[in-house]
């Protein structure tokens, strides 16, 4: 049987002074796009690790990054100055600024008809037309702060440490169904790639799916961990359901079914991210200052190592053929096949 090609590590690069808050890779994943603590975003070429760009104005530490998958060359970042700037890449242009929030913004969501959805600490989630830039409409459906937002089809998505998640219709702005997790509150959300679910975290050691056709209750809740859980990613198919967890282990669920297929040991501290890649291979990333790449049945195959920090997440590219690791140092190494 032959064995696997081994990532090898092709180079690092300090990506800024200060601890990062968020990265993302490029729509053509040729860049890398920062942002940190030390309130500007930068974007540096993947191969060579040259900085490409550096984007300034934000008056406080950047929370997060949204490029729109719909236009060329348009991103938003988000945050804590409680303003939103709308940038062109590849000039590091500021395009605008957009005001409407009271306090920090924590996330973004790039819709269709030049839609821009935002989730703030004020408990608002504000709907903005980015060609005319002004708000359409404010949500104000929670009690607390929003921590995800995402638009699928006609409908926004929000979700609040309220244990809440609400749904509206962007057309008419009216509410169509609010959910409420009765444990506690929700610390992020996701809509698989295909449309079909939504998943959520909270502070019970659970993640639970939602069928999008019928919200009234989880279709199910997925258990098994010890801790919390951290982070959370749907297949690209829709099909199964990947969990990271404080406890150090990773969990594979059926999306339909809710049963457990796999355990993936290795890491010895919190899961800070999971990928579940097009090759049907599993990639983690964890405080341990490690990432490990397994089999779907549970084999580490590799341990990419040599950070100086622990991790705060991992990038890979959709041919699952570069890998990205991002310490808390503001460290990234670039690993190839």
């Amino acid at each position: 049987m032959n064995q696997r090609p081994k990532f090898q590590l092709e180079h690092s690069f300090i990506t800024h002074p200060l601890p990062l808050s968020c990265c993302i890779l490029n729509k053509f994943e040729t860049q890398i796009i920062t942002a940190g603590y030390d309130q500007t975003c930068k974007i540096f070429n993947i191969e060579s690790g040259a900085k490409l760009n550096e984007m300034q104005g934000h008056s406080n530490v950047i929370q997060c990054i949204e490029i729109d998958q719909n236009k060329d060359d348009l991103m938003a970042t988000g945050s804590f100055d409680q303003t939103i700037k709308l940038w062109r890449p590849k000039s590091g242009i500021c395009v605008e600024t957009l005001k409407g929030h009271d306090a920090e913004v924590m996330c973004l969501s790039f819709g269709n008809n030049n839609k821009l959805a935002s989730g703030s600490m004020d408990s608002t989630s504000n709907i903005y037309d980015i060609e005319k830039f002004k708000i359409l409409h404010t949500i104000k459906d929670h009690k607390i702060s929003i921590v995800g937002v995402k638009f699928q089809d006609s409908n926004v998505y929000t979700a609040s440490f309220d244990g809440q998640i609400s749904v509206n219709d962007t057309k008419t702005f009216k509410q169509i169904i609010k959910l409420q997790d009765e444990t506690k509150e929700i610390f992020q959300m996701n809509i698989d790639p295909t449309g079909k679910y939504l998943g959520t975290i909270s502070g019970n050691k659970q993640c639970k799916i939602w069928d999008l056709k019928n919200l009234y209750k989880p279709l199910h809740v997925l258990t098994g961990h010890t801790q919390d859980l951290t982070t959370f990613t749907f297949d690209q198919s829709g099909t199964r359901v990947l969990t990271g967890s404080q406890d150090s282990t990773v969990f594979l669920y059926e999306t339909s079914t809710g049963k457990m297929t796999q355990r993936f040991f290795g890491h010895t501290d919190e899961i800070v991210k999971v990928v579940y890649t097009q090759k049907h291979e599993i990639l983690t990333a964890s405080t341990d200052k490690t990432a490990r790449l397994y089999t779907i049945d549970g084999v580490c195959q590799q341990v990419l190592e040599g950070q100086e920090d622990g991790l705060m997440t991992l990038l890979v590219d959709a041919k699952g053929k570069t890998v990205i690791t991002v310490g808390k140092d503001s460290t990234c190494q670039v690993w190839r096949l």
